[in-house]
């Protein structure tokens, strides 16, 4: 089977860090001579992601209720897989894998899902549904042809799931625009976070970490890029605490560059996160960073070699590790220097080379 066309299935669209990969990996594909068809229901900003020209776009609009959104999903692929040959075209599913599972082995047609949130979120839950909808897709999971996590902690995870284990690899989040020198732009006394303002990133708990921290560090401000449903929430929680001077939220900007250069230190206190591509770029400008130990940050940070790892977001941990690492800043600039020379290894042709490989071993 001789490969022309990637049909990448992404229904939600949003902002974030499976945006960015989808964006270099679908450049990637187009650059290796790939014919790559997007399939989403939600708009695409290109000035925000500078997709390929090339690449052919296919929007449609988004049902209102769960139900018919998930049946709508199944009916647009199957339409679309109808149009295409099974014998030179694979499906690559960054979302609702289980639907797009199923409607590309009805049709007989190769699939690899990539799973960017740790399976496990969910593990000590007690409701049933969510441990039988975890079981339901562990075992639809079997028939995709690979699995793509972007940690080795969610590779594991999943494996221990999976009945076929060897479907399941560990490929990391891409990087582009590589920087090779230590970056000397004088840094003010401010707090970064950047990504998605939703509960799951801990947004509401690093406020009021910050807030303690600020009373025996008020010099410093805590700036608060991205965008999310819980920005309306965020900025009131933030007034009714009166810390609207310390704290600001910026609405997300392509010139990201210039709050990695001028930060003090970064910080990501999620609940869970699959990858972490901020610490990435963060590292890349030699900015110290303070993240929860959990898969994606944990792998990228070296276990605290290239930076600080909190055992868990709890608001004292937060201001803790905060005032841990100003006092010990010297330390973690260090570190995040070291951090800043591994950064090779994210490198989208490198990555990208990997995903061929495995994309290689699925068609033999």
């Amino acid at each position: 089977m001789k490969l022309k066309n990637i049909i990448i299935f992404f229904p939600n669209f949003a902002k974030g860090g499976i945006e960015k990969t989808s964006t270099l990996l679908s450049n990637f594909f187009i650059k290796k001579g790939f014919k790559v068809k997007f399939i989403s229901f939600d708009k695409i900003n290109f000035k925000r992601y500078n997709f390929s020209k090339n690449i052919e776009f296919y929007y449609y609009k988004k049902k209102k209720y769960l139900f018919l959104r998930n049946i709508y999903c199944m009916y647009v692929l199957f339409k679309i897989l109808k149009e295409n040959n099974n014998k030179d075209t694979i499906v690559f599913s960054l979302q609702n894998s289980v639907l797009s599972i199923i409607i590309s082995k009805i049709l007989n047609f190769k699939i690899i899902v990539r799973n960017s949130a740790p399976i496990d979120y969910f593990k000590n839950e007690k409701i049933f549904y969510n441990k039988f909808k975890l079981f339901i897709k562990m075992k639809i999971y079997c028939f995709s042809d690979l699995i793509i996590s972007n940690s080795k902690s969610s590779a594991h995870t999943i494996k221990k799931k999976l009945d076929k284990k060897n479907k399941v690899v560990a490929i990391p989040n891409p990087i582009t625009n590589l920087n090779n020198k230590i970056c000397k732009t004088k840094r003010i006394n401010k707090i970064l976070y950047v990504g998605r303002l939703s509960k799951e990133k801990g947004i509401f708990e690093l406020v009021e970490g910050f807030e303690l921290f600020n009373k025996n560090f008020p010099s410093f401000k805590l700036d608060l890029v991205g965008d999310g449903h819980q920005r309306k929430n965020l900025s009131k929680f933030i007034s009714k605490r009166n810390l609207s001077r310390q704290i600001k939220i910026i609405e997300w900007t392509n010139n990201i560059n210039k709050y990695y250069k001028t930060s003090k230190m970064i910080i990501l206190p999620s609940y869970f996160e699959g990858f972490g591509n901020v610490l990435i770029e963060a590292l890349n400008f030699n900015l110290p960073c303070v993240a929860t130990k959990n898969n994606g940050p944990k792998e990228i940070l070296a276990n605290g070699k290239y930076g600080f790892l909190m055992k868990d977001n709890k608001v004292n941990t937060i201001n803790l590790s905060l005032r841990h690492v100003e006092k010990n800043y010297n330390l973690y600039k260090f570190k995040a220097i070291k951090g800043l020379k591994n950064n090779y290894q994210y490198h989208i042709n490198i990555i990208g080379k990997k995903y061929l490989l495995k994309i290689s071993s699925v068609l033999k």
